[in-house]
């Protein structure tokens, strides 16, 4: 999905202390951060997205950032993929 978005993925599933980053990529200078959420249920996958995941995951690409301070350079950002299972097939958003 990103790479159709001319995304470069730089790293998948990133353990750090505080957590896991699931995608990290990099597009026009920017570099970011993407939680993947996928539901099956009828409850909406950005919904599964909690307050305290979201400070887990900053704070997790606070440390990674630390850790490779050469990429510094690129402007952080913070990304959801929410992926709904419906009947007639994915949604991705």
């Amino acid at each position: 999905y990103l790479k159709t978005k001319k995304f470069y993925i730089l790293a998948k599933n990133v353990y750090v202390r505080w957590g896991e980053i699931d995608i990290i990529a990099i597009k026009n200078r920017k570099i970011y951060f993407f939680e993947v959420k996928y539901s099956r249920t009828g409850i909406p996958a950005v919904d599964m997205y909690s307050k305290s995941k979201r400070r887990k995951v900053i704070r997790s690409v606070y440390l990674w950032l630390d850790l490779y301070s050469k990429m510094k350079n690129y402007s952080p950002k913070l990304g959801l993929i929410a992926i709904q299972r419906l009947s007639n097939g994915l949604d991705i958003k």
